[in-house]
């Protein structure tokens, strides 16, 4: 499953990049949104989202760039984003203009699952996929018990 930080040098290099992978074999390919505070990545992922977020990059450049190559691509396209870029846009119209776009699903490495029983049933209508991450702040209790909940939500 290769990585690309969407952007970086800039839109139109990501969308050849990502039907260069597609046709060398990916299964999947994670497109990574650029924030401004990727703390918990490291210095090569840091200083891409620094690059690309140099260059003006907004979020309408990073779905309208997916959607022309995606009918390119056979794999599936999947968003690595932080939940503060979702939250900001509104849930709703996220993972809607995410799916418009191309992509099949979401990888929120900073969603808590207690927060993502808010808004884990609207991905039902649009067949998009969220993958969650056990969070190092919730305890292995908490999160095992949540679980059910997060299960029965899904569609």
């Amino acid at each position: 499953m290769p990585f690309l930080a969407a952007g970086d040098p800039d839109i139109a290099t990501t969308g050849r990049l990502i039907q260069i992978l597609a046709e060398s074999g990916a299964d999947l390919i994670e497109v990574g949104f650029p924030y401004s505070d990727p703390i918990a990545d490291g210095p090569v992922i840091q200083s891409s989202y620094t690059r690309a977020l140099n260059n003006n990059l907004k979020l309408k450049d990073i779905f309208r760039g997916v959607s022309e190559v995606r009918e390119k691509v056979s794999c599936p396209l999947v968003a690595m984003v932080s939940y503060s870029i979702i939250f900001r846009t509104g849930t709703d119209s996220f993972v809607r203009q995410a799916h418009d776009a191309g992509f099949c699903g979401l990888i929120v490495p900073d969603l808590r699952p207690p927060n993502s029983r808010r808004w884990l049933p609207l991905r039902g209508s649009t067949s998009f996929s969220l993958s969650l991450q056990q969070h190092p702040l919730i305890a292995q209790p908490e999160f095992y018990k949540m679980l059910p909940d997060l299960f029965t939500a899904l569609p």
